[in-house]
C-alpha cells in the first residue's frame, strides 16, 4: 500500500504496534468519500487505482483511520 498512499508515515508497519487494516467494498468510491467527508471524517489518502489480477478494470481505493488509528480501506471494483 505504501506505493499508493499519500502519507508514507501513516502506512508504516511496526510489529510491536501492529494495527488492523480493514477493507470494505463500496459500489461507488466517490459517493462513499463524499458521505464520510460530510460527517467530518478525514481521508488520509487520495483515491488511487491499481491493477488486480482477474479484474479487467482493477480497483479504485482510498483510506481513512478509525478513532483507534486502524486503517480502513474502501475499494470500488472497476469493470
Amino acid at each position: 500500500m505504501k506505493d499508493y498512499i499519500d502519507s508514507i508515515e501513516a502506512a508504516t508497519y511496526d510489529r510491536h504496534d501492529a494495527k488492523m487494516i480493514l477493507t470494505f467494498a463500496v459500489p461507488n468510491l466517490d459517493d462513499a468519500i463524499a458521505q464520510l467527508k460530510a460527517k467530518g471524517v478525514p481521508m488520509f489518502s487520495s483515491p488511487w487505482q491499481f491493477p488486480e489480477e482477474g479484474l479487467a478494470g482493477g480497483v479504485l481505493s482510498a483510506c481513512i483511520h478509525d478513532p483507534d488509528g486502524n486503517t480502513i480501506e474502501l475499494q470500488q471494483i472497476l469493470s
